[in-house]
Formats: structure tokens, C-alpha cells, sequence
């Protein structure tokens, strides 16, 4: 009876999940510009809304101690707090998700979005290719980018990355090398469309590391890297913000703003423009997305931060930044405990990612936003680090 009750949780997730990524997916490409874009605008929000609809009932069905009423009334307090201040919705939907979270396979969502992940990438990049959905290009100087069906290039580098990470984290044990050489290829191969060099770069090197952490058969509570891996989440916020703050223009730090598009330039900008706030504010980004499609002219100069940690700080403030740390922090500490060394490989890429992306609090492009749970439904599994302990014995 309880595995009939688990699973009908899990098939009730996934639906309401389903229509969140599916209209995400749809919104990152060019499919709503080649059609009437307010009626298409309005289907992606019914989509989103029924999805929503969906898991609110499942959380108001689900059972809860007092300790985590008492959580997710103090996280809705603030997240409600940061409604008023950006006049939206979208981060209170995001954790609707993240507590619904509550008592899924969480290893079952990634296989089952995984598959949803790739059939999104594979219809919009062949798409574009046979020209049945509009590849963008963007031309600056001798640059020249391609965004393959997306609706910008970083969209669609940011798609691979995320999707990339999922695969290896699936996989897990059985990761192959031809799977890494075949990664490597389909990297190289949006690299070249899409010119995106930091992410390209990661994504390099992540692949060759989900393997060789395959050959290491101890457990990886035991190791030092692994106890440091869980710190990569507050190390790169910190430095992040760091770097953009008291940036000056100079040094090293200015060689590496140029390779990574003026990154750091940008973040320090908008840091001493905006300024810091408790629970956010509502800013108008501007950024090349769209330029010489949607629009020819900038109505204001171009402002847009990419780093996730200032951008999400500056959105919807200090707290809510530290929410989100906390939660993935716990996230690393708790897959370490379990011998999950593959999540936090995952996570750990994930965190460096974020410093140079504006994805990690959002669910079409990363699906390891949902580990976030922890934050109301911590609990230490046991029958994991068994069964880890079984494996790096075999």
C-alpha cells in the first residue's frame, strides 16, 4: 500500500513538472517569435499555471510535522515578501515545485526529465537546422554566433551544460568513455555554433571528471576533496560577489573579465547602480537577447548580469541569497554523507557554472534546483551509504 501511495506521489510530480518544463522549454527558443507571440505567451502561462495547479494540490494533501509547517511557513513569509518587492511570482512558483519535492524519488525525476531535457534539445537544434524553427544568429565584429533554434546562444549552451551534467549524474557507475568522447563531440560541435567559451570550457573538462571519479572506489566522506566539494556553493558566491564588487579594472581580474565577456564589469556596475537589498527589487535587464530580431535599437543601455549569485542577490535580495546557498550547501553535506559522490560532482560543477550563468534557480534549464527539498524534508538516508558502501567494494 505505501509503494501504490509513493508511486501515485511520483506520477503526480512528474505530470505537474512536466508542463513547468515544457512550457520553459518552449519559451528559451524562437518558437514564440515565429508565431502570434501573445497568444503563444498565454498558452506557455496556461501550461505553467496547470502545472502549478497540480503540485499545490499535492502539497496540500501531503503530511507534515510542525517543525516543517513551521519551515515552509517562514520560507513563504519571505518569498511572499519577495513578490511585493519585484512585483512577481516567479520564484514563489519555483518553490510550489520545491516542496512538492517532499517524499518524490528525486533519482527518478532526473531519469524521467533527462529524457524530456534531451527530446527538447534534439527537435530545437535538428529544428533549426532543417530551418523549421529560426536559428538566430548574432553578429559582433568578426564574432559570429549562432543560437540553433534557441533564443539566444548561451541558451542553448546553458541547455547542453545542464542536460550534459544531468546524463553523467544518471549514469553514474555507468559512465563510459566512448559516452565522454561522444559528449566531447557534441560539445565541440555547439561550441562552434554558438561561441560560448566559459561554459564550453566547463563543459570539457566536467564529462573526463563524472569518469574518473568512477575509478575511485572509496567513499568519498573519507576523502578531502570530498569534504571541501561541499563548500562550493558559499566559495563561489562569495567569491563572485566579491570580484564584482571591488572590481577595479585592472590586474589579472581584468584579462579574465575579458575572456568571460566582461563579466565582472558588468556585475560591478549593476552592484554600485542597484545597490544591495533585504528582499529585492525590480530591475529591467537589458541584454543582446533578441537584438536584430525583436528589436534593432536599445531603449536603454545594455545592463544584464550573468553571474547567478549578484543576479539573484539583486533580484530578489540578501536573504533569499542565502536561502538558496544554505539549501544547496546542505544539499553537498547530505549527498556526502550518503557516499553520493556523482550529486556532488553535480552540484559542485553547478556551483562553479553559476558564476559566469544566470540559471541555477531556474527549473527549464536545471533540473537540481528541486534538491532544494532539504531545506523542509532533510533526512539522512541510510540504506544509501549502504548501498555506496556495497558498490566501492565491488
Amino acid at each position: 500500500m505505501k509503494k501504490t501511495v509513493t508511486d501515485k506521489k511520483n506520477i503526480t510530480f512528474l505530470i505537474a513538472l512536466f508542463f513547468e518544463v515544457l512550457a520553459m522549454l518552449i519559451s528559451i527558443t524562437t518558437i514564440p517569435y515565429m508565431v502570434d507571440t501573445d497568444s503563444c505567451n498565454l498558452f506557455l502561462k496556461l501550461l505553467r499555471y496547470t502545472g502549478y495547479a497540480i503540485i499545490l494540490f499535492k502539497i496540500l494533501n501531503d503530511d507534515y510535522t510542525t517543525k516543517q509547517i513551521t519551515i515552509i511557513l517562514v520560507i513563504v513569509a519571505i518569498l511572499l515578501m519577495n513578490s511585493v518587492a519585484v512585483k512577481g511570482n516567479t520564484i514563489l512558483c519555483l518553490f510550489l515545485f520545491i516542496i512538492g519535492m517532499r517524499g518524490i524519488d528525486f533519482n527518478l525525476v532526473c531519469k524521467v526529465t533527462l529524457v524530456w531535457y534531451l527530446f527538447g534539445i534534439t527537435i530545437t537544434v535538428l529544428g533549426s537546422q532543417c530551418r523549421l524553427i529560426e536559428n538566430w544568429d548574432y553578429t559582433s565584429g568578426e564574432r559570429v554566433r549562432r543560437a540553433l533554434g534557441y533564443f539566444y546562444p548561451s541558451h542553448a549552451t546553458s541547455t547542453m551544460f545542464y542536460t550534459m551534467c544531468l546524463f553523467c549524474y544518471v549514469m553514474g557507475e555507468k559512465l563510459r568513455l566512448w559516452h565522454v568522447c561522444i559528449l566531447e563531440a557534441l560539445n565541440l560541435m555547439q561550441y562552434k555554433e554558438t561561441d560560448a567559451r566559459a561554459g564550453t570550457l566547463l563543459m570539457v573538462v566536467m564529462p573526463i571528471v563524472f569518469w574518473m571519479i568512477r575509478l575511485d572506489k572509496k567513499q568519498i566522506s573519507n576523502r578531502l576533496y570530498g569534504k571541501a566539494l561541499t563548500l562550493a556553493f558559499p566559495v563561489c558566491a562569495i567569491f563572485s560577489i566579491g570580484v564584482s564588487k571591488f572590481y577595479t579594472g585592472k590586474g589579472l581580474l581584468s584579462t579574465i573579465n575579458s575572456l568571460i565577456s566582461n563579466r565582472f564589469a558588468l556585475a560591478n556596475k549593476a552592484l554600485n547602480e542597484y545597490g544591495l537589498s533585504l528582499f529585492g527589487q525590480r530591475i529591467e535587464w537589458v541584454g543582446n537577447g533578441g537584438y536584430g530580431h525583436t528589436f534593432t535599437e536599445f531603449a536603454t543601455p545594455y545592463n544584464y548580469v550573468d553571474c547567478s549569485y549578484v543576479k539573484i542577490m539583486l533580484d530578489y535580495g540578501i536573504i533569499f541569497l542565502l536561502v538558496v546557498i544554505i539549501g544547496y550547501t546542505i544539499a553537498s553535506v547530505k549527498a556526502l554523507k550518503e557516499n553520493d559522490k556523482f550529486l556532488l560532482i553535480a552540484l559542485s560543477f553547478i556551483a562553479i557554472y553559476s558564476i559566469i550563468e544566470p540559471r541555477l534557480i531556474e527549473i527549464g534549464f536545471n533540473s537540481f534546483v528541486l534538491v532544494l527539498v532539504v531545506l523542509v524534508n532533510y533526512r539522512y538516508d541510510r540504506n544509501k551509504v549502504e548501498d555506496r558502501r556495497n558498490e566501492s567494494t565491488k
